[in-house]
């Protein structure tokens, strides 16, 4: 199964990376080649992510914000962020991309567990299985960045960036 796409997610990835583009260019102390070396990239992939002609994988999304002060979070429909417990356990093993998408996807769990939805009635408004939410909810696997933006929409929830 394939994942379900829409322009409406599609139109809130790109304003994302458009906002983390913003915010490079307003500190002026980021330039590309700066931000492609630590996040261990080529320059032309953070200038096809600008550009819009590429999408970073989630990983880098995580270290792009965490690079200017940001952070992904989810939010409910009144703009509040879900918050989650933090996990003990792996909280200083795990590097920081894998420790926030683990966050996200906790978020995002208690969010589908609020509105009471079954992981299969959740798969099917992605268009994937429920082995996939299953894997994404207990953190073995994550979807792209779109995936997360769908996955909050079929919540009705959002993804935003928010200061660290």
């Amino acid at each position: 199964m394939a994942l379900i796409h829409n322009h409406l997610a599609q139109e809130r990835l790109t304003a994302l990376v458009e906002e983390l583009k913003r915010v490079r260019y307003w500190r002026g102390d980021l330039p590309q080649e700066v931000l492609a070396a630590r996040l261990n990239v080529a320059t032309h992939s953070v200038a096809d992510w600008e550009a819009g002609r590429d999408n970073p994988s989630a990983p880098h999304l995580m270290a792009w914000s965490r690079e200017l002060g940001l952070r992904v979070a989810i939010t409910d429909s009144d703009g509040n962020e879900i918050p989650v417990a933090p996990d003990t356990d792996t909280a200083c093993e795990e590097p920081y991309p894998q420790r926030e998408l683990r966050r996200l996807s906790t978020a995002l769990r208690t969010a589908r567990m609020r509105r009471r939805l079954t992981q299969a009635s959740l798969a099917a408004k992605l268009g994937v299985n429920q082995r996939s939410i299953t894997r994404w909810e207990r953190a073995e696997g994550y979807p792209r960045p779109i995936g997360f933006v769908l996955w909050a929409r079929a919540l009705e929830c959002n993804v935003r960036l928010l200061p660290t």
